[in-house]
């Protein structure tokens, strides 16, 4: 399905695929539908932009929960006003990047999550801008916990009512992560499993592979039974699409309905993202423990909590 859903994407590209209007009042922007979700919007986000466009392009994310731009050219201070238009941006700007002299992350796999979901306020969103990439030779990939929820059987979906989860600092990034492998100061956090969005007050299904240790209340083999068939349904190969990097390329996504992650980085190459988030609170506000160490991070147990 990686393979597939990433030349769909590119051949859209080729073809010049043809452009949609948002469906709003104003009707200002271009877009591409993207399959199974997303869409990729023409707009160059250096402009300033009209008050109906900021509208429609509100509406774009509230409706694809994933915007992809291509070709643009921001400073930094460019791409975090693209992104206040989509909601709050904390102060915090960082990197992901393969050269430890720019950012975190290098090249390890980093498994599907939905970030700070340890947190008690976790991202309402989170981008990514390519400023540095090798086109084309590395990827990240989004799966849909909005549809996953909607594609339940009517008697799991019932199951779920009134559980909740414990999510946890990732101590792994390429697996699960469980409490017992905690320290007392790691973050973690319990919500609801069946969660109300914070912005659109939507049921969300807000389990993740990574960050998601257990559901309460129940044996640890009854809870991870009900997870792994939960990620079944987030996970499918139908619900998942790959979007394959390209200089001044952005992505942007609604954190609560996409769950994002990669494959281990493999490709020759510089590959450096720059991160913002759409957040209440920031990292470092919610946890000002860490704002003292180097990148953020308590330990050489992990490099990054993100993307």
């Amino acid at each position: 399905m990686e393979r597939s859903t990433s030349a769909s994407i590119v051949a859209n590209r080729e073809r010049g695929g043809r452009l949609s209007r948002v469906n709003s009042m104003s009707s200002t922007l271009r877009f591409r539908p993207i399959e199974p979700f997303g869409a990729e919007v023409d707009l160059d986000l250096r402009c300033q932009l009209a008050d109906d466009q900021v509208d429609d392009l509100r509406h774009l994310f509230r409706l694809h929960h994933l915007l992809i731009f291509e070709n643009q050219h921001l400073a930094p201070e460019q791409f975090r006003a693209a992104m206040a238009h989509l909601g709050p941006v904390p102060p915090e700007t960082g990197f992901v990047s393969t050269d430890p002299n720019v950012g975190a992350n290098g090249r390890l796999k980093l498994a599907f999550h939905s970030d700070l979901a340890f947190a008690q306020k976790p991202d309402l969103g989170v981008a990514l801008y390519a400023v540095d990439v090798v086109d084309d030779e590395t990827a990240t990939k989004f799966a849909h916990a909005y549809t996953a929820l909607g594609r339940l059987p009517s008697e799991l979906r019932a199951r779920l009512e009134g559980l909740q989860c414990r999510h946890v600092w990732p101590v792994d990034q390429a697996g699960r992560n469980h409490e017992a492998a905690l320290r007392d100061s790691d973050p973690r956090a319990v919500h609801p499993l069946i969660a109300d969005h914070p912005l659109t007050g939507e049921p969300v299904l807000y389990v993740n592979y990574k960050l998601t240790d257990c559901i309460l209340g129940m044996t640890a083999d009854d809870s991870e039974a009900l997870l792994q068939e939960l990620f079944r349904y987030i996970y499918d190969p139908d619900n998942i699409v790959v979007h394959r990097w390209r200089a001044g390329g952005l992505a942007v996504w609604d954190n609560y309905y996409v769950h994002h992650g990669r494959d281990e980085l493999t490709a020759p190459g510089v590959r450096s993202l720059m991160r913002v988030t759409l957040a209440e609170q920031g990292f470092f506000e919610q946890f000002p423990q860490f704002a003292a160490i180097v990148d953020g991070f308590t330990d050489d147990r992990h490099r990054s909590t993100s993307s």
